[in-house]
């Protein structure tokens, strides 16, 4: 029952049957195949849980010719959000979904992958939290750097605690010049303070299938960061790591969670 919840690559699948990509795609996908955001929230209601969702961003949207069992080509447009989630009793405010500046062109295609981040106030008891979550890039170090600056000038000016969580890709546990950078900002790193046995908290990456039958995390890139916080111990756990949390024999994602408090 986390007051308040960042979520990374939340999938919108629409497919066009039959597909005209090869003829230039003049019409986009539009018949949806899957919307996770509202399969979660009807997931949540149903186990009694009440939440809401704060803020969204539209991030990285692609469509891509796909064979059918039948042989045939139908389209398939993939979008990727980024959103903050808040308990019913969370009070919040001054939401936006920002975009990056910073975004990563894949050479010989016209995919521009574009990543961004999104952020509210929540008020918990008597404090206010500048809440922010975000996922920035995988595949190039210094467009995942410029990301990382652009979140850090964006928050420069901001007073209030911030809590900033999310898939920054840049694995804590070796160093990774991004999350280098994020701490030499005066960002902290909660994990590094929580009050627990020795765990190097790993939360990356499950096979892309799911199927593996053994856990193969061996990175932490999924973090909560905290500016204009006493330092002080904390509790944190990762949650979706233990074989016993598969599903049908499938991990949950591909990442392990982060909970902390």
């Amino acid at each position: 029952r986390p007051h308040v919840v960042g979520l990374q690559e939340v999938s919108l699948i629409r497919r066009q049957q039959p597909g005209d990509f090869l003829a230039g795609n003049p019409v986009p996908a539009t018949a949806v195949v899957l919307d996770f955001l509202p399969v979660l929230m009807d997931a949540l209601e149903a186990r009694g849980l009440d939440y809401r969702v704060v803020t969204t961003v539209e991030n990285t949207a692609v469509e891509l010719p796909m064979v059918t069992l039948q042989g045939t080509l139908d389209d398939v447009r993939l979008t990727d959000y980024d959103a903050i989630l808040a308990r019913g009793d969370v009070p919040t405010a001054n939401a936006v979904g920002v975009n990056f500046a910073t975004e990563m062109p894949v050479p010989g295609t016209p995919i521009v992958v574009r990543r961004g981040f999104v952020a509210a106030d929540a008020t918990v008891g008597d404090r206010t939290y500048r809440v922010v979550n975000t996922h920035l890039e995988s595949a190039h170090p210094l467009v995942r750097l410029g990301q990382a600056a652009e979140l850090v000038q964006y928050l420069a000016g901001e007073t209030r605690p911030i809590i900033a969580v999310g898939d920054f890709n840049s694995d804590a546990v070796t160093g990774e010049q991004t999350y280098q950078f994020l701490l030499s900002q005066g960002y902290a790193d909660a994990w590094l303070a929580r009050d627990g046995g020795p765990t190097q908290g790993l939360t990356c990456c499950q096979a892309s299938d799911l199927s593996n039958a053994t856990s193969i995390l061996d990175k932490r890139l999924d973090l909560v960061l905290s500016r204009n916080l006493p330092a002080s111990a904390v509790f944190a756990d990762v949650v979706g790591d233990d074989p016993s949390e598969r599903v049908g024999g499938l991990w949950p994602s591909d990442h392990a969670g982060v909970v902390t408090r």
